[in-house]
């Protein structure tokens, strides 16, 4: 196993990654502000946006950076992410190097997403779908290797389903008290749209905050029992659902029989090719049936109260 903690800020690339983008055309944020109807709390300030020289630049919820400054950032971005593929490309050549690539499953997947201006956010501390929900690529000798398979899947998986999936594959027992599904079916082209889930799930904490109505602060190296919220998270393929809840710090649990605040996000026709365009709009209101029948599950998957 390896893995790499870029992208992600501070930027660190050699210069010849810089010199693959060419800045002025990189795209900046279509939806640069937090969207219509979403509660404050949905956003945080978690990154100073700072150049290489140090010049800094101030943004908020309702207030981005300059576009000049997106594409400063995304742009350290890219680099940084295509230092990452060399490295990539370079465990694979070890692979065929010692002959033992068709011996050997390939997992790639990111631990979360990055945000780079969309919803006015930057970083990665949220329960939006752009964080969320990361790219994950698994190639298997003998099924993904095969002349014209050119496979992805709209079925949902969570990263807990990886150890599970991996020994389905690999032909190995899947040890007790695991947690996850196996979901090795999907890796199969006449199984791409087939789910065993109906839901992904994803939760995040919010600090020192006195109400719903305000932009959500960090929880880095806050102990649970300062928590003042926390947001649950479910993503089925037509929607995203969060809900906030006051945090009881005494049990370590929300507090369901008091206020909280409910975003619901339409997803329908979701091809994952944009996902600037997704999450700008909470039609909590206007479909309340189902923001109940999704609460009603957070309840019963994060607490088994229904």
């Amino acid at each position: 196993m390896t893995g790499w903690r870029d992208p992600h800020a501070p930027w660190d690339a050699p210069q010849r990654m810089y010199d693959l983008y060419n800045v002025s055309t990189i795209q900046t944020a279509t939806h640069q502000t937090l969207g219509t109807n979403v509660p404050l709390i949905a956003w945080s300030k978690q990154l100073n946006i700072c150049l290489a020289n140090g010049t800094s630049f101030p943004y908020s919820y309702d207030q981005p950076v300059p576009n000049w400054v997106q594409q400063n950032q995304r742009h350290a971005y890219y680099a940084a992410v295509s230092y990452v593929d060399e490295h990539i490309g370079a465990v694979l050549q070890v692979l065929k190097d010692e002959r033992i690539e068709n011996d050997t499953i390939v997992v790639f997947h990111a631990d979360h997403g990055y945000a780079l201006g969309e919803h006015g956010e930057w970083e990665k501390k949220s329960n939006m779908d752009i964080i969320v929900r990361v790219p994950m690529v698994i190639k298997v000798p003998g099924i993904t290797d095969v002349d014209g398979y050119n496979h992805s899947t709209a079925g949902l998986v969570d990263l807990v389903d990886v150890f599970p999936t991996v020994a389905a594959l690999a032909g190995l027992p899947l040890p007790k008290d695991v947690d996850g599904m196996d979901q090795s079916f999907l890796i199969h082209a006449t199984n791409s749209t087939t789910n065993k889930k109906q839901d992904a799930y994803h939760q995040y904490p919010a600090c020192g905050m006195e109400t719903f109505n305000q932009v959500r602060m960090g929880c880095n190296q806050v102990p649970a029992n300062q928590f003042n919220y926390m947001g649950y998270s479910l993503r089925s393929v037509a929607w995203r659902y969060t809900v906030w809840y006051e945090w009881n710090q005494d049990t370590l649990t929300p507090k369901f029989n008091e206020s909280y605040v409910e975003e619901l996000y339409n997803h329908v026709n979701d091809d994952s090719r944009n996902m600037d365009e997704w999450e700008n709009v909470n039609v909590v209101e206007d479909h309340l049936d189902v923001a109940t029948v999704m609460r009603k599950e957070v309840e019963r998957f994060f607490f088994r109260l229904v």
